[in-house]
C-alpha cells in the first residue's frame, strides 16, 4: 500500500540523519511530545500512520527519556491509526519550562546549542504535522492543540526564519504554509532531502506540464483566428471576382486572390510558397488586405 507524502517526510526523519547532539535528540524528543494531544486525564497521546511509524516513534522516545510507551489500534470509519500512549516516569521540568510565562528566560535550558530548535521542529512535524500531496496545491499544517504552545513553535519558527501563518480550528490552533517556496524551506529546515526532491520534481512537472497547456491554447487560438481570417479573405474575393472590377485588377493581386479561392486552408506562410515567383508573408498580407479594401467599395460590410 502507498504511503502518503507526510508519511514519507515522517519516515525520513525518523530513519535518517537523526540529531548527533545529545541536546539536539532530547529537543526532538520535546517537540514530539509537546505538540502531541493531551487527554483529558493528562495522558500524551501520539497519532501514527500506521505500526511501522508507530514503532519508531516509540523506539526513540524510549532511547531519549524515561518514559513508558503503550500502541493501541485506532479505526473510525475508513481512517485507521495507531495511537502511542506516553506516560513519563519522571516529573516533566523540561514542559514546566516550555510552558513558563517567561519562555525567553528558559531558552538556554531547553535549547543549549544553536541547532536544538531546528531539532525540536522536527520532533513537533513527525507528531501532528500533515502536508498535501506535491501534485496538488501545496499545504503545510502542524496542529498544536495548546495557544501556548501554538506561540512558542511560532516564535522558534520565525527565529529560523520560516514564518508561518496561523488559524484556530475546532481542535486547536494550527500553524500552516501554503506558499510553495516557504514549504520548500521548511522541509529543507527539516532535512527532509528526500521529500524536498521530490517537491521540486513535481513543481517542474507542474510547470512543464503548464506550459504545454499554454502554447497548445495558444496555437488554438491562432489557427482559429488564421480560419476566421482566410473565410473574410475568400468572401471578399468571391465578391471581386463575380463584379467588373475582376478584370481591373493589377494581375499580382488576381494571382494572389485566385490561390486563395484554391487553398482557403493554407496558413499566410504556405501561401506565399505557393506563388512563382515565391513572395514574403508580409507581402502576401498586404495584397490580401488590399483585395479586402477594394472589395469594401462594393460591399462596405465586407471586413
Amino acid at each position: 500500500m502507498s504511503i502518503s507524502f507526510s508519511e514519507e517526510i515522517k519516515k525520513e526523519i525518523l530513519e535518517g540523519d537523526l540529531p548527533k547532539g545529545e541536546c539536539c535528540r532530547r529537543a526532538m524528543a520535546y517537540g514530539l511530545l509537546a505538540c502531541a494531544d493531551i487527554t483529558p486525564d493528562g495522558s500524551i497521546v501520539i497519532s501514527a500512520a500506521n505500526g511501522e511509524e508507530a514503532q519508531r516513534i516509540a523506539g526513540f522516545l524510549r532511547s531519549r527519556m524515561a518514559c513508558n510507551v503503550e500502541q493501541s489500534d485506532y479505526r473510525r470509519g475508513r481512517v485507521s491509526r495507531v495511537l502511542l500512549r506516553v506516560t513519563l516516569r519522571k516529573r516533566a521540568e523540561w514542559m514546566e519550562r516550555f510552558l513558563d510565562d517567561d519562555f525567553d528566560a528558559q531558552l538556554a535550558y531547553l535549547f543549549p546549542c544553536p541547532h536544538c530548535r531546528q531539532s525540536f521542529v522536527r520532533g513537533a512535524f513527525v507528531a501532528q504535522g500533515t502536508v498535501s500531496d506535491p501534485t496538488r496545491e501545496l499545504h503545510l499544517e502542524i496542529s498544536c492543540g495548546s495557544d501556548t504552545v501554538a506561540q512558542r513553535l511560532e516564535s522558534i519558527l520565525c527565529e529560523l526564519g520560516c514564518p508561518p501563518k496561523n488559524v484556530l480550528r475546532h481542535n486547536g490552533q494550527h500553524l500552516y504554509y501554503k506558499n510553495g517556496s516557504a514549504v520548500e524551506d521548511f522541509l529543507t529546515l527539516l532535512n527532509a532531502n528526500k521529500a524536498l526532491f521530490t517537491l521540486i520534481n513535481a513543481k517542474i512537472e507542474r510547470e512543464i506540464r503548464n506550459n504545454a497547456n499554454r502554447a497548445a491554447n495558444c496555437e488554438t487560438r491562432n489557427i482559429q483566428k488564421a480560419i476566421v481570417a482566410s473565410a473574410k479573405q475568400t468572401d471578399a474575393i468571391r465578391l471581386l471576382r463575380d463584379s467588373e472590377l475582376w478584370e481591373g485588377l493589377p494581375e499580382q493581386l488576381r494571382t494572389t486572390a485566385q490561390l486563395r479561392l484554391e487553398h482557403p486552408d493554407a496558413t499566410l506562410s504556405e501561401l506565399a510558397l505557393l506563388h512563382e515567383p515565391v513572395i514574403t508573408k508580409s507581402g502576401l498580407n498586404h495584397r490580401l488586405q488590399k483585395l479586402t479594401e477594394i472589395a469594401k467599395e462594393i460591399q462596405p460590410k465586407v471586413e
